[in-house]
């Protein structure tokens, strides 16, 4: 096995563990609805749109990420861009910016004809 061969093997394993998680299960459902309602209103969003609103992750910090991740093999997200982080923890880091596969609108989503 080559070296990036097992970084994604631990990748794979580390992401596993944490979506295998029951700390973290009613924290999950609640990430992906909310990912999924963006998905469907059709606009960029970053991870941090969607923290916002679920709040952090109970336990492992890494839970976002590795959300983020299985939605996006899911197909449900794709990811788009990148952008400076507005959280001032995070130092201005780049995160993804992902829209949503789920099609809809965002008219469908508020309601409106």
């Amino acid at each position: 096995m080559t070296g990036q061969e097992t970084l994604f093997s631990e990748k794979t394993k580390g992401i596993a563990k944490v979506l295998d998680d029951p700390v973290t299960a009613s924290w999950r459902e609640h990430f992906r609805a909310t990912v999924e309602r963006f998905s469907r209103i059709g606009l960029p969003f970053t991870s941090e749109d969607i923290v916002a609103i679920t709040g952090p992750p109970p336990g492992n910090p890494n839970s976002v990420g590795a959300m983020m991740h299985a939605l996006a093999r899911q197909g449900i997200i794709t990811r788009v861009g990148n952008k400076s982080a507005e959280r001032l923890k995070a130092h201005g880091r780049m995160v993804s910016v992902w829209v949503g596969d789920l099609g809809g609108s965002a008219s469908e989503e508020c309601g409106y004809d």
